[in-house]
């Protein structure tokens, strides 16, 4: 298989996704910074899918029960550690940049990282299909599902997590608190998602009602952070 097939394929979800949410931006981002986002998004995955791998063995080595060892595989292992990682790639890159200057931003590079992660997962997806050439209708459907479905998560629950980073902008005093918050926010609207793939499997309706549900709270996130102070100030943010 042409190696250029997956990428593409794979990050094109992405993409539609990134397009869509920077028309959010009363003022846009540098380009050059919402790639280096993205790429650092898409960087993370290996570590990730390591870090997962060596939780889920250290899971099924517990003596728990199938239902308590899934939930912590669906929360602890997946969800968790994947919204983690996607914070740490924009606190990494951008978290003390200038032009991180406006609450909204906070969302913004929280969903482009998010949607950088996605691609990968993607890419990796459409690899899963090779010869892709016998598989071709099997592997478009597959990622039409992750567009509406798994890509549209990532970027709604990381989404979730960038308004309360905005928050702790606002609130000093409570940064901390705001910001395992937003990550434990995120980390159940990530799991949920999860579960609910896996306990009503080929039963997309109630995953569409979900994800429709996060995508208004996740607008509503992106009004409230829109009529709030319009500049952030630079010191708050670099503590």
């Amino acid at each position: 298989m042409n190696i250029l097939i997956p990428i593409a394929l794979g990050v094109i979800p992405s993409l539609v996704w990134l397009a869509y949410y920077l028309r959010k931006d009363v003022h846009p981002e540098l380009k050059r910074w919402i790639a280096v986002v993205f790429l650092l998004g898409m960087s993370v995955t290996p570590f990730v899918v390591l870090i997962q791998w060596v939780l889920a063995y250290f899971v099924y080595e517990q003596n728990l029960t199938p239902f308590w060892r899934d939930l912590a595989i669906i929360f602890f292992a997946t969800a968790l550690i994947e919204e983690y990682f996607k914070y740490l790639a924009v606190r990494i890159a951008i978290y003390k940049n200038p032009e991180f200057d406006e609450p909204v931003d906070a969302m913004i590079y929280m969903i482009v990282a998010a949607l950088g992660f996605a691609a990968v997962e993607n890419i990796l997806l459409v690899y899963s299909f090779a010869p892709f050439y016998e598989k071709t209708g099997e592997a478009f459907s597959i990622l039409i599902l992750r567009f509406a479905g798994a890509t549209f998560l990532h970027a709604l629950a990381s989404g979730a997590l960038g308004y309360y980073l905005a928050l702790s902008f606002f609130h000093a005093h409570k940064k901390r608190r705001l910001l395992l918050e937003g990550l434990a926010l995120a980390t159940l609207l990530h799991g949920f998602f999860n579960y609910f793939i896996i306990m009503y499997k080929g039963q997309t309706v109630y995953v569409l009602v979900y994800l429709i549900i996060l995508s208004i709270i996740v607008a509503q996130y992106f009004k409230t952070l829109k009529n709030a102070t319009s500049i952030c100030e630079v010191p708050i943010i670099k503590k």
